[in-house]
């Protein structure tokens, strides 16, 4: 979610620097089958608790297998690289001009093939998780549509040639359309429309909620305290887990479990690329407090490398976010949903990782990010529970 939605996935100049040093040969395809068990199975995310974990790169041959993974939670707010922004700027200027309105009637089509996923080859594209091969086939066109109007309204809020009175508009345009109206953006009566077909149209409340975080980010505003932080991430990160446990219909007993996972997740995240989203997008998630009471200074964000007191505020984050970890520690064993509880744990195990290479890393000198062998873990950990070793309940 973002919390549970989470994608594992390289680093954007890391797959160009890839691309560029393969040898010649036939371009390679935009799909890639995933190797694995059959997904019938069972599998991970919030198909499992509310995350959403992408394997196409992870696994794909296409990419160096010494190159570390990241962890991007699916509360799609900001959090790629310099590069990505730049890239995705020139490309919505691109947009504009074409379709000054960004119109979109329809979501893309889903993969004829289960198991194909599409590998995002544009500029300024994250390898999101669109669909969880572990999420079961019925569920997953809910589940792109869902991505498809959160990823757009990010790419607003992020957009550096729009002014924010547009950036706001545009984003209100979207929230008319979740609330039903059909001259709203065309994702979101799509998503309307495949939330009716499977009788969950309910969920598409935590799609509104997550408008407040991208309304939030066109402001700018750091945050002051763990509480804005953890307010923001309400908004931001937690209607992820929700929405995917609607869809599965857990009702609330999770919900608690869920929030918590989904927060550390987007706050890992925010620790990850706090240098980036300094320089690219100007804004600090890292609590101001936090970093006066450690001592350290809110420029030290545009340095090279850590100083102690911005280490020493990174920390009391860690510290803080091990405490969410741990009270999410319990949701695979409260879902009935046997994949979803699988793909918590693997979740679990990721965050954990890159909680520990945090710690023990400066993410201002380079990318920290769980490796192949912390992937591997927490896959194992959720092959595990689908094989009956956790509580989950149900197939699906």
């Amino acid at each position: 979610m973002a919390s549970f939605s989470s994608t594992v996935t390289s680093a954007p100049a890391a797959r160009r620097s890839i691309a560029a040093a393969r040898p010649p040969g036939p371009a390679p395809t935009t799909r890639t089958r995933l190797p694995g068990p059959d997904p019938s199975a069972g599998r991970r995310n919030r198909d499992l608790p509310s995350i959403i974990i992408n394997f196409s790169c992870a696994l794909s041959d296409q990419v160096d297998p010494k190159l570390p993974l990241r962890v991007a939670p699916l509360a799609f707010t900001g959090r790629r690289s310099a590069d990505a922004v730049r890239e995705q700027a020139e490309g919505s200027a691109r947009l504009r001009e074409a379709t000054p309105e960004m119109a979109y009637s329809s979501s893309p089509p889903a993969p004829a093939d289960p198991l194909a996923v599409n590998l995002p080859r544009a500029p300024g594209r994250e390898n999101f998780p669109v669909a969880s091969v572990l999420i079961a086939s019925h569920l997953r066109p809910a589940i792109r549509a869902f991505y498809d109007v959160v990823r757009h309204a990010d790419d607003i809020a992020d957009d550096p040639h729009l002014p924010s009175a547009e950036k706001a508009r545009r984003i209100d345009r979207i929230a008319a359309g979740l609330n039903g109206d059909r001259t709203g953006d065309g994702r979101t009566i799509h998503l309307l429309e495949v939330l009716d077909a499977t009788g969950h149209r309910p969920a598409a409340r935590h799609a509104l909620r997550m408008m407040d975080a991208f309304r939030a980010d066109i402001r700018s505003e750091p945050c002051r305290d763990w509480s804005d932080l953890a307010e923001y991430c309400r908004a931001s990160a937690d209607p992820v887990g929700r929405f995917l446990l609607d869809l599965h219909d857990e009702g609330s007993g999770a919900h608690e479990a869920s929030d918590a996972l989904c927060t550390a997740l987007q706050i890992l995240n925010h620790l990850q690329d706090m240098g980036e989203d300094r320089r690219a997008l100007g804004r600090v998630y890292l609590p101001l407090a936090m970093i006066a009471e450690a001592g350290g200074r809110v420029e030290d964000l545009d340095r090279p490398a850590l100083t102690p007191g911005l280490r020493g505020a990174v920390d009391r984050a860690l510290a803080r976010t091990g405490d969410l970890l741990d009270r999410a520690a319990e949701l695979p064993s409260l879902l009935r949903s046997r994949r979803l509880a699988a793909e918590a744990r693997t979740i679990l195990s990721l965050a954990r990782s890159l909680s520990r290479r945090l710690r023990d890393s400066d993410p201002l000198a380079h990318r920290v990010a769980p490796t192949r062998p912390d992937a591997a873990r927490a896959v194992a950990a959720g092959v595990l529970s689908l094989a009956g070793v956790g509580r989950g309940r149900t197939a699906t």
